[in-house]
Parts: structure tokens; C-alpha cells; sequence
């Protein structure tokens, strides 16, 4: 995915849960999880969601569409630099929801998903743009960072 916003390709990791499901319904809209640091957390993620959602028809989360970023530069794209939106933050909320909005059975739920560095940058945006995301999970944050 080209960011103009970033000046950059960035991979992404996208799970649909269509192809799993027990019941295929090509007009279902499903709930997005964001994952930051995407390349090592892409997998992990979407076999806890599975487990959750369809495995013996569990159903403890709903099924979701599961979007993994990869980062480049994880100083550069995760640590706040001042209470403005970071060029990461601008592509994540312009560029990327967007695509993912138009191009898959989004439904309008957004939840941000990011460990330490990942982490910090999810308890900013709750803090500074509460609405890009309905739901925020922030593990280890690390909020010693400046």
C-alpha cells in the first residue's frame, strides 16, 4: 500500500474472516482491528480471534476483519512528537481506514491494537483523537518514552 502521506510503501497483513467463517455471507460487515507492528503480531492476533469467534461456533468476539501494519520505522511511526497528528497518525486516519473502508465488509467499529512502542502510540490517540477508533487496546505501553 502506497502512503502518500509517508512517502512510502507499507505492507499490509489483512485477514478476512469470510474464508473461515462457519456461516459464508459475502454482505456481512465485520468489525476492524488495526494492529500495529503488524509483522510480529499479525498472526498471533488472528488465531486468538479465530479461537474466540469460530472455533466450536465460540462466539465470546464477533468475527472481525484483522489489519496488520508494518512498520518501517518503529521510532518514527510510534513515538508522539507533540499533541499534533504524526504523518503516522494522519495516514492511519486519511489513507488506510479509508481503503479498508471501501475496499472490504467494513462495518463501523475500528479497534487500535498496539504493544510497547505500539502501545504508546494507541493511549496518544485515545487521548488526542478519541474517535478514529471505537476500542483501543494498549498492552505494555511504553510510557516511559519522553
Amino acid at each position: 500500500f502506497y502512503s502518500k502521506n509517508l512517502n512510502e510503501d507499507r505492507k499490509l497483513w489483512i485477514y478476512v474472516p469470510d474464508k473461515t467463517a462457519f456461516q459464508n455471507d459475502k454482505e456481512k460487515k465485520y468489525p476492524v482491528m488495526f494492529v500495529l507492528d503488524g509483522e510480529s503480531h499479525f498472526y498471533a492476533t488472528v488465531g486468538l480471534v479465530q479461537q474466540l469467534s469460530q472455533v466450536n461456533l465460540n462466539s465470546i468476539v464477533p468475527e472481525m476483519i484483522i489489519v496488520g501494519i508494518e512498520n518501517t520505522n518503529r521510532f518514527k511511526d510510534l513515538t508522539p512528537k507533540s499533541n499534533s497528528q504524526s504523518p503516522f497518525e494522519t495516514f492511519l486516519n486519511s489513507e488506510l481506514i479509508p481503503f479498508i473502508n471501501d475496499n472490504y465488509n467494513a462495518a463501523p467499529y475500528r479497534i487500535l491494537v498496539g504493544h510497547s512502542l505500539g502501545g504508546l502510540l494507541a493511549i496518544n490517540i485515545l487521548k488526542n483523537q478519541p474517535d478514529m477508533f471505537n476500542a483501543y487496546l494498549a498492552i505494555e505501553p511504553s510510557m516511559w518514552f519522553n
